[in-house]
């Protein structure tokens, strides 16, 4: 029997939808199923070679092996059935796709790589082979899963690229409308809920910011997730009454608690410290009314990290000293500096702390703190530097805990500050 004639422009469907189509919104070719499967897995790898017996584990585990082979071989088959010479092969192996033979994810990701937002979002109109079920393929989900994420990661990298790096540059009602696209293509990324609301505010939308802050703390409670202090700092911006115009975030993995019951907390507080102790950075975020006995619970968290013989630093942020530009961050730095392991910076970061707070001029051996001719942000970033590297002294010593009351009351530039060494400070062993 002949092979049926190759149709002449076959186009790859794998974002929001699982389809090879004649042409990109022609009629289908072929539906969901393994050989579909098959043919995403060789575009999507398309720069590696594939040896049938992997092919055949990929999708077929729960088969004997020749069986799962003749597979493999009638999937080929019924592939070159629909798209011609355009699966290579020789001998055993799959050797690539022709690249004629296009998917919307290639086009999503040649749209990324230009910066063309437009393009993108165009390309990319719904989560990687969304609701893929496929029997005895298990690691072929799990490969899905794991481009499915990435996916979404490059999404919202591009609309951070564009828009979140040039917001004066768009109108609000374009804001808008981006930030509404992204929560309809990446509906269950809490990462795509926090950009929606960060992109809301900055476009002037608290009402749509308040829901999809409300939409992200209900995504979070569903998937059973923590949620970053990045997506904390959003959600607290999005229900205040007067959000501020530019408060940084940052994104340490982290965990937000609200003030319900005081023992969870304190030993939810606890396992978190306990990770921290073992290599990992975490973050926790207490959340209540005024008066709620945030600050007591945050000492009685802090005396539990010190008992266990661990450096820990309490600051607070004073209401007082929020319009004074780095006062924050140099109480900040004296308590830092106060733990062993701090004579161990270098003398450069020694007189940027020193110019940051002149009072740590003695401990640090340092006669006069020069005032270098810094702009403001080459100002910043030294400052940075300076207190990552005095992090990473003394965290050399052993696990630090820092315990930060009335944030809210941290000045912008101090906030700023804080957001980007805690970011940095992730990767600080």
């Amino acid at each position: 029997m002949a092979d049926e004639a190759p149709h002449s422009t076959p186009f790859l469907t794998t974002l929001g939808d699982f389809r090879l189509t004649d042409g990109r919104d022609g009629p289908p070719l072929m539906l969901r199923g393994k050989p579909l499967a098959l043919l995403v897995y060789c575009i999507t790898e398309r720069r590696r070679h594939h040896n049938r017996d992997a092919l055949s584990l990929l999708l077929w585990a729960d088969t004997p092996p020749e069986r799962a082979r003749h597979n493999v071989r009638q999937a080929l088959w019924r592939l070159r059935r629909v798209v011609g010479e355009r699966i290579l092969t020789k001998g055993d192996l799959v050797t690539g796709v022709a690249p004629e033979l296009l998917s919307d994810r290639d086009l999503f990701l040649e749209a990324e790589a230009r910066g063309d937002l437009e393009s993108g979002l165009a390309h990319y109109r719904g989560p990687f082979l969304p609701g893929v079920s496929l029997p005895g393929a298990d690691e072929f989900e799990d490969w899905a899963t794991g481009e499915r994420s990435r996916l979404e990661k490059t999404l919202i990298r591009l609309i951070e690229a564009t828009i979140g790096a040039r917001l004066g540059d768009y109108e609000p009602a374009k804001i808008q409308r981006v930030a509404t696209q992204l929560v309809e293509r990446a509906p269950d990324s809490m990462d795509a809920r926090r950009l929606a609301v960060d992109l809301l505010l900055a476009g002037g939308d608290q009402v749509l910011a308040r829901r999809e802050s409300d939409a992200l703390e209900s995504l979070a409670l569903a998937q059973n997730q923590t949620m970053s202090l990045a997506m904390a700092n959003a959600i607290q911006r999005a229900r205040a009454q007067e959000p501020s115009a530019d408060l940084p975030t940052y994104s340490p993995a982290s965990i937000t608690l609200k003030l319900v019951g005081r023992d969870e907390q304190i030993s939810l507080a606890t396992k978190e410290w306990m990770r921290v102790r073992q290599g990992t950075f975490r973050g926790v975020v207490l959340e209540g009314l005024a008066g709620s006995g945030k600050s007591r619970l945050l000492r009685v968290i802090a005396e539990k990290c010190r008992r266990q013989r661990r450096s820990t630093v309490q600051v607070r942020a004073n209401s007082g000293e929020q319009s004074l530009p780095y006062s924050f961050a140099a109480s900040l730095v004296s308590g830092l500096a106060s733990l062993p392991g701090a004579a161990g910076v270098s003398s450069e970061t020694a007189s940027e702390l020193v110019r940051l707070n002149p009072a740590l001029a003695k401990q640090f051996h340092v006669e006069e703190a020069t005032d270098p001719q810094h702009d403001a942000e080459s100002g910043l970033r030294h400052l940075v530097l300076a207190v990552v590297d005095l992090v990473q002294a003394v965290t050399e010593q052993g696990a630090v805990a820092l315990a930060i009351d009335d944030g809210h009351w941290i000045d912008d530039v101090s906030r700023r500050l804080l957001a980007l060494v805690l970011d940095r400070a992730r990767d600080v062993p």
